[in-house]
This record gives structure tokens, sequence and C-alpha cells, in this order.
């Protein structure tokens, strides 16, 4: 790996380091205090909290308003451009990420709501993808510079392993809106022409539904996930401790499956069984008698095959042999 001399020289400089940072500290600083950015973040954190967009007069404006969009990014390049001509080595203080064709960072945030800059690139290679990812999320779009396609989908009907979905192609260019609302809707970039800058507003949940990932055209459903991370943390954990055979974590995961998302309650009830036969066999039938419960149903079948399978699991207090 070559590295440069200046990089170099920058790792055991820690003043340099210093005044780097603070020098970029200050420009995001004086870009937040501008006024018409002050009353955007303040729509910004509004909308986290959970209003509607059309009713924060700023937030709408610039997402509706190209002329409004284009000043604000303007602004943003002016305030953060220029101390990076004077120090090249300077990092932005805020989230970004660069991939193959694809760039995003997030001018700002607040709770699960996030204003950013994605840019788009023109692929040689470029493939029409053969499924779309369907998120539980509000995205509103509008196209700064550029241009390109998207391919718009929706589901109609059906459920479980396979649904309906109904496709649309649109042309973007500088002015272009674009709108996606809930889990039945998804959006996919396609081939743009040399690079394509898009300004996008996101708000996510704060217990998102699941994420699907569904089979274009055909429906099918090859992959879902929780779209909550702390649902996410939880799964993994209990993973980790069932693999590690704790025990001592079975009432802990077993109030698990009383509430929350269904997929994360099952979860919670399979490693429990698996931890504690007695304990989790009390609670699969304490949630196969709740008539209004979604998972009482598989719960009553999974405990009628569990005592098919090991009549001794009826004396609550013996292990399982499984």
């Amino acid at each position: 790996m070559h590295v440069r001399p200046e990089i170099a020289a920058l790792r055991s400089d820690k003043a340099k380091q210093a005044r780097l940072r603070d020098a970029m500290d200050a420009a995001q600083a004086r870009w937040r205090a501008r006024p018409q950015v002050a009353q955007v973040l303040a729509d910004l954190k509004c909308y986290a909290a959970g209003a509607e967009l059309d009713s924060l007069a700023r937030l709408n404006e610039l997402l509706g308003s190209f002329e409004h969009a284009e000043a604000l990014v303007a602004q943003w390049c002016r305030d953060f451009l220029g101390p990076l001509r004077h120090e090249p080595l300077a990092q932005v203080p805020l989230r970004h990420h660069y991939g193959q064709g694809f760039a995003t960072m997030q001018l700002a945030s607040e709770g699960g709501a996030a204003l950013s800059l994605a840019v788009y690139e023109e692929k040689a290679d470029f493939t029409p993808p053969r499924s779309a990812v369907f998120s539980d999320r509000e995205l509103h779009e509008l196209v700064l510079a550029g241009s390109g396609g998207a391919s718009i989908h929706q589901v109609r009907g059906g459920h479980g392993a396979r649904v309906r979905i109904e496709s649309e192609r649109r042309a973007l260019r500088a002015g272009s809106r674009l709108a996606i609302i809930g889990g039945h809707a998804a959006r996919q970039i396609g081939q743009v022409a040399g690079q394509m800058v898009i300004l996008q507003l996101t708000r996510v949940p704060d217990r998102p539904g699941l994420t699907r990932e569904y089979a274009i055209p055909s429906g099918e459903l090859p992959m879902q996930s929780s779209g909550d991370k702390r649902a996410s943390q939880c799964e993994m954990a209990m993973a980790v401790l069932g693999a590690m055979e704790r025990r001592d974590a079975a009432g802990a995961i077993a109030e698990m499956a009383q509430s929350g998302p269904d997929h994360l309650r099952w979860e919670a009830l399979r490693h429990t069984l698996a931890l504690d036969s007695g304990r989790g066999m009390r609670r699969l039938e304490r949630i196969a008698s709740e008539a209004g419960d979604p998972l009482a149903e598989p719960a009553r079948r999974l405990h009628a095959q569990l005592l098919a399978a090991h009549p001794q699991l009826a004396d609550r207090e013996a292990p399982c042999p499984a």
C-alpha cells in the first residue's frame, strides 16, 4: 500500500489534526447557522417527531422547489469547499459513503429523519436488477443535476411468499421529483447519463415493519429481514445466547416473546424452548390461549407437534431430550 508523504506526516502531527478538525467544525457551524438553513433544520426536527411534510413550510418548499434546493446545496458547497481548498486533507464531519457508482453525503439528521445528497454515476456494465427491496420508510427526492431513469414498483395484491407487483419507468432530469411512502412501494435508479445528483429526505418510523425483497416481475419473496434496528440487535443477541446455551438468559428471552414484532416474538419463543423447555412450554401455552394474538394459531400447532414428539413435555419441569 502506498502512503503519500503528506498523509504520513499528518499521522504524527497532532496539532495539525486538531487544526483541520476545528476548520471543518467551524464550516459546519457556519452553514447550520445561516437563517435559511436553520429554518430547514428546525423543520427537520419536527419531521423526525412525526409532523407531515406538507405542514412544514421550509422543508416542504426545499423538496418542492428546484431553486430553493439548489441554493441550499450551493451554500453548503461554498461553506465547506473554501476550507478544503486550503486544507485538502481535512475530513468533512458528516456521514458519507462512496461505493462503485454511488456516493452519499448526509447533510443533517434528526432521530429517524435525514437530509442527504446522493450521486449516481453511469456504469458501463449496468444490468437491470432482478429484484427490489421494499422497506418501511418515507422517501422524498428532487433531482438537482444530470439525468437518468427510475423504476417505481408497487405491491398491488397477494401476500406471504408471492405478491402482485406493478412497475413503471420514469425519466428523470433536473427538477424531477419522486415520493415513496411505506413498505408497499420501492424505487430503483436505473442507468444515468454521466452523473446524477439528488437531494433526498428520508424518515424511518420508530418501529419500522419488515424489509422485504421481491423478485421482479414475478413477485416471489426470496428474502425478508427486520427493518427495526433494535429488533435486529435483539435477534442477534438471542442467537448468541442460544449458541452459548445460556439457560440463565431464558427468563429475559421469554419476556421478549410476549410483546413486540411477531417475527421477533417467535424467535424469542423458539430460543426459550431450546434453553428451558418448561418455561418455553408455559409461554407457548399462554400465547396459544390468546384469541386475538396473531401468533395464537401457529403457537397451538407447535404445541401439539411438540407434545406428539416429546410427551414428557406435558411435565413442565422435565427437560427436553432434543
